[in-house]
């Protein structure tokens, strides 16, 4: 793939999976006209060297699994605030070492946040995300190493003590924000008030 600038205009087009799959030396601008499409996953996959701004607006986005899977060196602004269709981010980030920018996305409708900043290691801003309906969050901030907010997430749809396994191990939570989140998490999750949750947090 080429490191020129990539302009994609693509209206009619409802899915770019796999797009630039493995493309491990492209670093390219790339300027997207996607408003249908409704499966970015595995768009970017393997694109360690891949840096660059990503602006689109799609209102019809579903799956956004993978989509920076692996792009080591990625650390750019994801704002798709009209996102409402979309229903799973599993693992969107993961290995995405260097990654340390805002991700704001609509989530009322999201069942899993899987692996989402697995291995993210620089990893340090706030999460406002609504989770209401998200199932499991299995491994999220799993070896974010950085990571140290407040979780003040919506558990109540969870079922089962495994939803949030190592959510938040390997972390470098404070002993305060570990506290809080062990306090937020037990207002929500309807299964088990008293949920242990696998994490290394709190120092």
């Amino acid at each position: 793939v080429s490191n020129n600038k990539i302009t994609i205009k693509a209206n009619n087009v409802s899915s770019v999976e796999s797009m630039f799959y493995n493309s491990s030396n492209f670093n390219g601008e790339v300027n997207l006209t996607i408003s249908n499409v409704a499966n970015a996953s595995k768009m970017f996959y393997g694109c360690s060297s891949f840096n660059q701004p990503i602006q689109f607006l799609n209102n019809k986005i579903i799956n956004m699994s993978e989509m920076f899977y692996g792009c080591t060196f990625f650390n750019q602004h994801i704002l798709v605030e009209d996102s409402e269709l979309l229903t799973t981010v599993e693992s969107c980030f993961y290995d995405c070492k260097n990654f340390n920018s805002l991700v704001k996305l609509k989530t009322d409708n999201v069942t899993t946040f899987k692996n989402m900043f697995y291995r993210c290691y620089l990893y340090n801003k706030p999460l406002n995300f609504n989770t209401a309906s998200a199932i499991t969050f299995e491994g999220m901030l799993n070896r974010a190493q950085n990571f140290d907010n407040e979780i003040d997430f919506d558990f109540s749809s969870i079922n089962s003590n495994t939803s949030i396994l190592n959510m938040i191990s390997g972390t470098n939570m404070s002993d305060r924000t570990y506290s809080r989140f062990l306090s937020n998490t037990s207002k929500t999750i309807k299964y088990n008030p008293n949920l242990p949750v696998t994490a290394d947090g709190g120092n």
